[in-house]
Formats: C-alpha cells, structure tokens, sequence
C-alpha cells in the first residue's frame, strides 16, 4: 500500500485531491508508539500522535516527510540529509 491508498483508508477523503508535503522531526522524547512532531515553522511538539508507513520506523530526532490530505497526516519517510 502506499500514501496515497493509505490516506484514502484512514478517512481522508475531501473532495479535494489536494495533497500537501510536510516536513519535520519526530519528538526527541519519542520511544514507541505513533510518534509526535515538530513540524517546520511550528515551536512546540504536536499534541497529536500521527500514524507512519510500515516501511519507515520512527526514531527520536529524524527528520521527516509527511503527506497531508485535508486534517489526515501520515509520516511517510525519514529525511536523509
């Protein structure tokens, strides 16, 4: 499955076919679990826990990509810089 089908199965399914990239890092407190984000331009962590693919396993720090479709945000990937 990929982001895109992903999105579509979690709910996000605005009539707007709109999908806009996030960019982040994952809690610096994160352990397990959906993890939370500081996403660019933001000065605090997400409140909200966000689900990611099966193909990326979140770590503490990494920098992410984030597909978002309307409310519905998905860590896809991590970032390697």
């Amino acid at each position: 499955m990929d982001a895109y089908e992903f999105l579509e199965i979690v709910g996000a399914k605005e009539k707007s076919s709109v999908v806009d990239i996030k960019f982040g890092y994952i809690d610096e407190n994160y352990t397990t679990g959906k993890p939370k984000v500081l996403f660019d331009g933001e000065d605090a962590v997400s409140t909200k826990a966000y689900p990611y693919l099966s193909s990326y396993t979140p770590v503490a720090n990494d920098r992410i990509m984030c597909l978002q479709k309307g409310s519905v945000i998905v860590v896809v990937s991590k970032v390697i810089i």
